[in-house]
């Protein structure tokens, strides 16, 4: 019997995760989980901290390392290669089996997993609100948490590689330089060097 319950929540979740690309696609939103990559790509951490063991709510877990296609945005499956572990893990759920923290790295308020994305799928369709974590949290100066749609929160990152390289957030705090594209920071701090070797060869 929870074979059968086993392979039926399976399905429903990898029809859940169907359902949702078609509402994406006429929405023209993303539906796909955020690659850590992507996010580091952009930003250089202003340090990293071992925040070792603790509960982290789901709904903040939002990216993964090497995981990120298999996945949904909502963590539901959507290639069939995930079948094996997907079941074995809800399966641990009907047999009461203790599962082993998951790792994750943390930025802002939002969390990508390195190690354990098929627990987290499987927590989120139980509707489970917390998860055993042991975290890793890397630092950046302004705030992103799990509300932000993958454009926006990439904005985010981008400007806090701005902020990282020019200081202005503390040299002229009232500054608002805000692009809406991605990638126009990296255009704007070569103005801005350009503009400091001027005034540098002026006063020279």
């Amino acid at each position: 019997m929870a074979e059968d319950q086993v392979r039926a929540d399976y399905e429903r979740a990898r029809r859940k995760a169907f359902l949702n690309d078609i509402r994406s696609f006429f929405r023209r939103e993303p539906n796909t989980l955020i690659s850590y990559a992507d996010v580091r790509d952009r930003v250089t951490m202003e340090g990293e901290s071992y925040r070792g063991m603790q509960e982290v709510p789901v709904d903040k877990i939002v990216g993964s390392v090497d995981r990120f296609r298999d996945f949904d945005r909502r963590f539901l499956p959507k290639r069939r290669n995930t079948a094996g572990r997907w079941k074995s893990i809800d399966r641990a759920y009907y047999q009461d089996v203790i599962l082993p923290p998951i790792q994750l790295y943390k930025m802002g308020d939002i969390y990508f997993v390195k190690d354990g994305n098929h627990r987290v799928s499987v927590a989120r369709e139980r509707g489970v609100a917390f998860i055993d974590a042991e975290v890793i949290e890397g630092h950046i100066r302004i705030p992103i948490d799990s509300s932000m749609s993958p454009k926006r929160l990439l904005q985010q990152v981008e400007y806090a590689e701005f902020l990282r390289k020019t200081d202005l957030d503390r040299t002229r705090p009232m500054h608002d330089i805000r692009p809406t594209a991605l990638g126009r920071y990296d255009e704007i701090v070569t103005h801005i060097e350009g503009r400091r070797r001027l005034e540098e060869q002026r006063t020279s």
